[in-house]
């Protein structure tokens, strides 16, 4: 789980299932801010915490960002660890690494992801999000027929707003399927760039297990989808 959570590292896991070519490209990965270096990059990109949850910073041009607060921003992660805030044990011996990606967008201008929560090796339903940074920010989740389900989680699901299912749908349960296969529970996230997907990420305790899903009868619900291993 560790490898796996950690956003370098997963991609060796990823690979050894034979799924190279969903991989994003990987431009740098840096120990210390030292090692950062602005003019080697392109003029898009995006960096990311390896070892954390939401720092990122999507760069559109490199000539617009502030690099002193990001560089002191990144650093900050760099002497940081997510453990102890959401006490999420996989990643209290985590490498501390900043990783830099490949600038994606879709047709939509943005980058949707697809996240499909896996229990015990099976997918069973998936979150997606539309208009992130808008004010009709939808967060709608669907199950395994693409037909939208009724709960949210964070934010009220708005049914009214169409999100289309991806072109790629079936290739992405498919290897959600095989990633997922050691797990009691993981999230599985996906992009999709030109009809193709990406691999995004693997998460085990979204959000540390929180906020409660709306309404809050699914808590119980969704709960009950979980099959711990039994001790022998």
């Amino acid at each position: 789980m560790t490898r796996c959570a950690d956003k370098i590292e997963v991609r060796s896991y990823v690979k050894e299932k034979g799924y190279a070519h969903i991989l994003s490209e990987n431009i740098a990965v840096y120990k210390s801010i030292e090692e950062f270096k602005i003019a080697e990059l392109p003029n898009r990109f995006v960096l990311k915490a390896s070892h954390g949850s939401g720092w990122n910073l999507i760069c559109k041009n490199k000539n617009e960002i502030n690099w002193f607060v990001w560089k002191l921003i990144m650093n900050s992660w760099l002497k940081n660890n997510i453990f102890w805030p959401g006490r999420e044990w996989p990643y209290k011996h985590m490498a501390a690494r900043i990783v830099c990606e490949k600038y994606l967008e879709d047709e939509s201008g943005q980058l949707m992801d697809y996240k499909f929560f896996c229990f015990n090796g099976e997918p069973k339903f998936i979150q997606a999000n539309k208009g992130r940074d808008t004010d009709k920010h939808a967060q709608n989740f669907y199950d395994v027929n693409w037909k939208i389900l009724p709960f949210g989680k964070d934010l009220t699901p708005l049914p009214e707003v169409e999100i289309i299912k991806p072109y790629s749908f079936e290739e992405m349960i498919s290897v959600a399927k095989d990633l997922a296969e050691p797990f009691p529970f993981v999230r599985i996230d996906f992009y999709e760039v030109n009809k193709k997907m990406v691999f995004g990420e693997m998460t085990f305790y979204p959000k540390s297990g929180l906020p409660d899903f709306k309404p809050l009868e699914y808590d119980l619900i969704i709960g009950d989808m979980l099959k711990l291993p039994l001790k022998k």
